[in-house]
């Protein structure tokens, strides 16, 4: 057997497998989750695009083999893209740029340590800072979440900051409008939220410290800036809600007449653990927190400034 083909078949087997992986990975999952398996595009297409360099011909030259390599991870990478559209898999450019961006870097380190591919003398080193430049840009968004983990879990028990670093990526406003603030004497930001024309404006916290189970009770500091009282909802579930159908009844809920002024909110966490009716909730995968009202209050708006667990 020629060790070509050796090679071509090898090569071949991985780059399958890779594919199989690559599809196979759960669709859900937490921001982590959902960020480490976009990263591993840039393994999964770097690998293929050694894998392929790997299978081409040796007595091509070396402009005709690194062409073939990048024209099949190009061509790879986006029919794994397109294959996404129809499915729950979020599909998406950045994510077509990550493998372009891990399959150059892989060769262009490979080619460095190639015994069959010859590059100009003094050439290996910068190609080389190239190849990590170009995997490492990819990798941004795994660094940049790993770090707001870390951080959500040194803010505890406060499950969330205004004017944290990355706090923004664990919450979001839905038909509504968010502005940070700093009270008169406090050094930490509070939210307002100005609520929209749309059904339940509100701000939604996802990806919270899910273990709430060593605590008792569930405090939000809420302020009404209006002359009336305003209708406010408050919702939280576990991630077994968030993976199925969603009923009503499935999760805790409250509502509330805030009236004008600051007020804190104190909820016992026994009555969120009972609060589905055909089951517990897990206190340990606590998956969301929101704060909402209804359409009828377009134009209110209400302000938190500290959501923590006693």
């Amino acid at each position: 057997m020629k060790p070509n083909f050796v090679r071509i078949m090898a090569s071949a087997v991985i780059v399958a497998l890779l594919m199989v992986i690559h599809f196979a990975t759960p669709s859900r999952g937490g921001l982590w989750l959902q960020t480490f398996y976009d990263s591993m595009h840039v393994l999964f297409f770097g690998v293929i695009a050694v894998c392929t360099l790997l299978a081409t011909p040796l007595h091509w030259s070396r402009r005709k083999r690194l062409l073939t390599v990048l024209v099949a991870a190009l061509a790879l990478s986006t029919l794994s893209e397109a294959a996404q559209i129809p499915t729950e898999r979020d599909a998406s450019f950045i994510d077509l740029l990550a493998d372009w961006f891990g399959a150059a870097g892989f060769i262009a380190v490979a080619i460095v340590f190639s015994a069959s591919i010859s590059i100009p003398k003094g050439r290996g080193r910068y190609l080389i800072l190239v190849g990590i430049a170009l995997v490492a840009w990819p990798l941004l968004p795994l660094a940049k979440v790993s770090a707001a983990y870390l951080e959500r879990s040194q803010l505890l028990p406060e499950l969330t900051s205004f004017d944290s670093r990355f706090g923004d990526m664990f919450f979001y406003v839905q038909n509504a409008e968010l502005r940070k603030f700093r009270r008169s004497g406090e050094t930490t930001f509070s939210a307002e939220v100005s609520l929209g024309d749309g059904p339940w404006p509100g701000i939604i916290f996802h990806d919270l410290w899910p273990n709430w189970a060593p605590y008792s009770a569930l405090t939000i500091e809420i302020e009404n800036p209006g002359a009336e009282s305003l209708p406010v909802n408050i919702r939280v579930h576990d991630r077994a809600h968030r993976s199925g159908a969603q009923p009503y009844s499935d999760r805790f809920n409250r509502s509330i007449d805030l009236a004008p002024g600051t007020q804190t909110i104190l909820i016992s966490l026994s009555e969120i653990e009972n609060a589905p009716a055909e089951r517990q909730m897990n206190m340990r995968e606590i998956d969301g927190l929101v704060v909402f009202c209804t359409q009828q209050e377009s134009g209110e708006s209400f302000i938190l400034h500290r959501i923590r667990l006693e």
